[in-house]
């Protein structure tokens, strides 16, 4: 049994909290722990909790807020003498003697946990509770449905790994069943290679077949050639009088600096208006002019045209636009003999005799050496102009070009006969179909790998243990479900007996076991007036349909879950357990009170030890009376930061008109009435009742002649180390209730109507003072 708690510190409310010295403080068989909401009950009860599944997480969340230092915990236990049971971080321990106690605890976890929360039922708290009331016969069939589930589990955990493995070597494209199924082919290796080289081929001609086929032919060099009237024009001379013009006109262009024959020309036919159109003079009669009208005659003309078009032939072909298109020509051939290579699937070859810039260099010489005779004989166009050896190598540098060009023009014209030939036996390709083979032949070779052989023989062996694994699950699950819900229904009948105990106007009509997920949970489903209510979130989230939420009250669902953690009792090991009830009568009906206390005293009596919590005084002074041997009672204390667990006697209730008025003040919420006598009553019941309250709660600070009013300035002006202090904040509330009920509490404001709803507002605000 639990014997006492020795100290707790830095959990929840506790920053640090003792017992009474020596035996005073110790546990009784039925314990009665007062304490005010917020002052540590549900601390204590997530405490006993972590102790009694021995699981440091309800504590370890627990730890006080602003303290750096560890929590730790000290619990005398009464299986021995001198037995501890001590918490640190690392978890509990106790010495080796030490029996720890089974421990059951009812409170708001318990509820949320296992039994009834919100609206609903949720399927995890069915199975949790169903956990908890399985009964001794079927204990010995849930172990083997659990046995057979690890072993389930371990076999799919093997079978998935095993599974994992062998995937992990699935090529590409495939479906595991579908490569799992491919038998063995023999010469795999060769197959596969013959069949690399057909795809390659067909692959080609398939993803470049139209390039191919549209590719144009490679581009002709062309090397010009050097007008073969140049010499003849060279040769050229003028005769009879133009002649003699000629050497008198030269005699005189040499007299001037940087003019030439063209240059005159030009001016004469300007001058045909008998005026020099340089200088204005008159040129009538002037012999020299005379002289250029005999010069500039058709033979001249004709000759100046051939020199003209020599030089325009000439800068075509061997000029830069010219020299650039035949570098373009040539470096585009390369190019194109590359694409063919690497795309097209073709191998040319192109004469490497060639060149291409000492070609360009001489065709840029040509055209220096041309333009620079012509313009010689253009300025002794009666002369004949020979080339000098320099410009002779120029012009036979040339022909040496063009005649060595030959063996690349041949290596072209056999190219452009290939591509032709090859574009021609280009046809539809079979590269799909190649391809599908291929990967089936690859596909093979890895499944008939040694490491894939190896994968699937342990797969099938898993596979095996799996399939005999599911087969006992079932068999053990067929059991327990036969077994289940004979038990469960059973324990349906134990909720009813409790219900009906209570009062309550419904009852568990069908009870059953699910597997769904694996573990048993219980179906339940509530019966009100002949009406199914179901417990499901789809029932819940229906306004239209009977749920938990629109037909049982907060005091019907306290009591509901009180019955289920009764049921669970009469399974358990009595004489062996501690029973912790914490606020069991918190959000019930009055009138169901007794019959609360009676079960406790029923506990009591039956179980090893009982300890009830509670914040409500005179429910904790009914359970206190109840008639059992070794009854004690403790309040917790809190002042400057410490706490103690004191064994005392509870505080004294409330005088009788104080019980009165706060019972008027609870039906009237509970039930509203617009009932004009009704509201008085009940205005005129909120001052007394809060000045009762305070008068309980604190007897040492407020006289019997000390009223509301009196009582808001004493909280409002108290030091920090009064008691009261803890009630500031209500003092704002209590000012707003005292001034409500101030102007209806004099028999002389009767004829003040008084509205039904802001009357149900200043009640509940009441209350809620008086509720902490």
């Amino acid at each position: 049994m639990l014997k006492k708690i020795i100290s707790i510190q830095n959990v929840g409310r506790f920053s640090s909290l003792t017992a009474d010295s020596g035996n005073q403080g110790e546990f009784a068989k039925l314990n009665v722990i007062y304490a005010r909401n917020g002052d540590g009950k549900s601390t204590l009860c997530d405490l006993f909790r972590s102790l009694a599944q021995n699981d440091p997480a309800y504590v370890v969340g627990r730890k006080r807020f602003g303290n750096g230092a560890a929590s730790k915990v000290e619990i005398l236990l009464g299986s021995s003498p001198n037995c501890k049971a001590e918490f640190s971080p690392q978890g509990w321990t106790t010495q080796p003697q030490c029996v720890l106690p089974k421990i059951m605890i009812y409170d708001e976890r318990f509820v949320v946990e296992n039994v009834l929360v919100g609206h609903q039922v949720e399927a995890a708290q069915r199975r949790s509770l169903f956990g908890l009331v399985i009964g001794a016969q079927a204990i010995a069939l849930e172990d083997r449905v659990a046995k057979a589930g690890e072993a389930q589990k371990t076999a799919t955990t093997e079978y998935a790994a095993a599974e994992v493995n062998a995937k992990a070597l699935l090529p590409t494209g495939w479906t595991f069943a579908d490569w799992r199924r491919l038998p063995a082919v023999d010469r795999i290796e060769e197959l596969i290679r013959e069949k690399e080289e057909e795809y390659k081929r067909a692959n080609t001609a398939a993803t470049n077949a139209a390039a191919i086929k549209s590719k144009a032919l490679l581009a002709p060099l062309v090397l010009p050639e050097v007008p073969a009237d140049l010499m003849e024009v060279l040769a050229t001379s003028l005769e009879g009088t133009t002649a003699d013009a000629m050497e008198v006109v030269k005699a005189h262009l040499e007299k001037h600096k940087n003019i030439d024959l063209n240059w005159l020309e030009q001016g004469f036919e300007v001058g045909a208006a008998k005026e020099c159109p340089y200088c204005a003079q008159n040129t009538v009669g002037s012999e020299l002019v005379q002289l250029y009208a005999s010069i500039f005659n058709e033979a001249l003309r004709n000759q100046q045209q051939r020199i003209n078009e020599i030089e325009a032939a000439v800068s075509s072909g061997f000029g830069e636009v010219g020299r650039l298109r035949l570098k373009q020509v040539f470096d585009t051939n390369g190019s194109e003999q590359q694409w063919w290579k690497d795309t097209g699937g073709l191998s040319i070859s192109l004469s490497s005799d060639m060149n291409v810039d000492q070609v360009v260099d001489r065709m840029a010489g040509v055209e220096t050496t041309v333009h620079n005779v012509l313009k010689r004989k253009r300025n002794n166009p009666n002369q004949t102009i020979t080339l000098s050896d320099t410009e002779m190598q120029v012009l036979n540098a040339w022909r040496g070009c063009v005649d060595g060009a030959k063996s690349y023009h041949d290596s072209l014209s056999q190219a452009n006969a290939a591509i032709r030939k090859h574009q021609s036996g280009i046809a539809s390709s079979n590269a799909e179909q190649v391809s599908k083979e291929l990967d089936r032949f690859k596909a093979t070779r890895a499944r008939h790998a040694t490491n894939a052989v190896a994968a699937f023989a342990r797969m099938e062996q898993a596979e095996q243990k799996k399939g005999r694994a599911d087969t006992e699950k079932t068999n053990a699950n067929t059991a327990l479900r036969a077994e289940s819900i004979k038990m469960f229904k059973e324990y349906g009948g134990r909720i009813n007996q409790n219900l009906t105990a209570f009062g309550v106007a419904f009852r568990i009509k069908q009870t059953g076991v699910n597997f769904t997920g694996g573990k048993p949970s219980g179906e339940i489903v509530i019966e009100m007036l002949n009406n199914e209510i179901k417990t499901s979130a789809a029932d819940a989230g229906d306004p239209s349909r009977p749920s938990l939420l629109n037909t049982l009250s907060s005091g019907d669902k306290s009591t509901l879950a009180l019955a289920y953690f009764l049921a669970v009792l009469d399974t358990q090991d009595k004489a062996n357990s501690v029973v912790i009830f914490d606020d069991p009568f918190h959000r019930q009906d009055s009138a169901r009170k007794g019959r609360t206390i009676e079960r406790i005293k029923d506990v009591a009596s039956a179980f090893g030890q009982t300890i009830v919590l509670s914040h409500d005084l005179d429910f904790a002074r009914d359970v206190e009376r109840i008639q059992i041997d070794d009854v004690r009672t403790f309040v917790l204390h809190h002042k400057d930061g410490t706490s103690v667990l004191k064994q005392h006697d509870l505080p004294a209730l409330a005088t009788k008109p104080h019980i009165k008025d706060y019972k008027v003040l609870e039906d009237f919420v509970t039930n509203p009435s617009n009932d004009d006598e009704c509201c008085r009553s009940v205005v005129r019941a909120m001052r007394p009742a809060l000045e009762g309250y305070f008068r309980v709660k604190y007897p040492s600070q407020f006289k019997n002649n000390d009223w509301l009013g009196d009582m808001i300035k004493k909280i409002r002006e108290a030091s920090s180390d009064s008691p009261i202090t803890a009630s500031k904040g209500k003092v704002e509330s209590l000012e707003q209730v005292n001034d409500y009920s101030k102007k209806h509490h004099h028999s002389d404001s009767d004829a003040e109507p008084i509205d039904h709803n802001e009357l149900l507002n200043y009640a509940k605000q009441a209350l809620c003072i008086i509720h902490g």
